[in-house]
């Protein structure tokens, strides 16, 4: 049987987020959250994941100050620098880490290729933002046709 927590769950936002919804984030009873926008670069995720980025990186210091906050961390909301390293490493160095809440509806796809061993997959909770977008998309790509249709400069 588990033992009754003695404190926060300690939650580290790794993607963009906007300050509302960090702020009701923060105002979870039990709820210990953590967002360091400066530590995911201009994008909000990670270094030379967007067009015009690749030449962001972390210092030593920032690149120390992020592993820290990951490495304690029992629910992480993004994948470390969106990539499939970020999230093999995230899982290998957090120990307390249960879940982790990806942002992309690929997400299974950073699973599968991450190589994460079964005991890996067992302790972590890896869930995707998967029909997360369907609606702005749906609109966005009406909104396309209709631009085309009627002759929209």
């Amino acid at each position: 049987m588990n033992s009754p927590r003695s404190g926060p769950v300690n939650v580290v936002v790794a993607t963009a987020f906007g300050m509302t919804d960090i702020h009701l984030l923060q105002g979870i009873d039990g709820a210990d959250v953590t967002f360091r926008p400066e530590l995911l670069g201009p994008g909000g995720n990670a270094p030379a994941t967007r067009e015009g980025e690749a030449q962001w990186r972390r210092t030593d210091e920032q690149q120390a100050q992020y592993a820290a906050l990951l490495a304690d961390a029992e629910v992480v909301i993004g994948l470390p620098d969106a990539s499939v390293g970020g999230l093999a490493g995230l899982v290998r160095m957090a120990p307390k880490l249960r879940w982790v809440q990806g942002a992309p509806a690929g997400t299974g796809e950073f699973v599968r290729r991450a190589g994460l061993t079964a005991q890996e997959l067992e302790r972590v909770t890896i869930t995707s933002g998967a029909g997360l977008y369907s609606a702005p998309l749906a609109e966005w790509a009406i909104l396309g046709l209709l631009t085309f249709v009627k002759d929209v400069p």
